[in-house]
């Protein structure tokens, strides 16, 4: 089974936002697609949804696909996951089932928090990405690239 998720590296001037997942620990927001829903308002929703915060300013940088199977609930599953950068609009942070704190860090700041090689790499990814789509297959378990190339038109 596919399942397509979205993750959002939120800045806010010279900040970029981190949340304290349950279970994920410190990561950025995201999650998966629902039925129907198409990826941008999958993004403003998750992104919402795991803080209370409105994003502006969206923009594909990097489509990441994890081509080893996942157990989830007792499934196989492989993911693709649209990583976007966004820019914070609005909203004031609510607790929720989900996220339990958030921070706006500096990018030198996020080896302190983000312990995950996978997580820690999506987001430096997000942040060094340029104009142009990048693609990214890997494994999850042990985390190893298997493809890292620029999209090109």
């Amino acid at each position: 089974m596919q399942k397509v998720a979205v993750i959002a590296l939120i800045k806010n001037k010279d900040y970029y936002l981190i949340v304290n997942h349950f279970n994920r620990g410190w990561d950025i927001p995201g999650g998966y697609i629902n039925e129907g829903e198409d990826i941008v308002s999958a993004l403003k929703r998750e992104v919402f949804e795991e803080t209370n915060f409105v994003v502006k300013n969206y923009s594909l940088k990097v489509i990441f696909s994890n081509i080893q199977p996942e157990i989830l609930k007792g499934e196989k599953i492989l993911k693709i996951i649209f990583g976007f950068v966004c820019d914070f609009a609005s909203g004031t942070f609510l607790k929720n089932k989900e996220v339990s704190e958030y921070k706006f860090i500096k990018k030198e700041e996020a080896k302190k928090y983000i312990s995950n090689k996978l997580q820690l790499t999506r987001f430096y990814d997000l942040i060094n990405a340029k104009e142009q789509l990048l693609y990214i297959a890997y494994q999850k378990t042990p985390y190893i690239e298997l493809v890292r190339e620029i999209i090109t038109n």
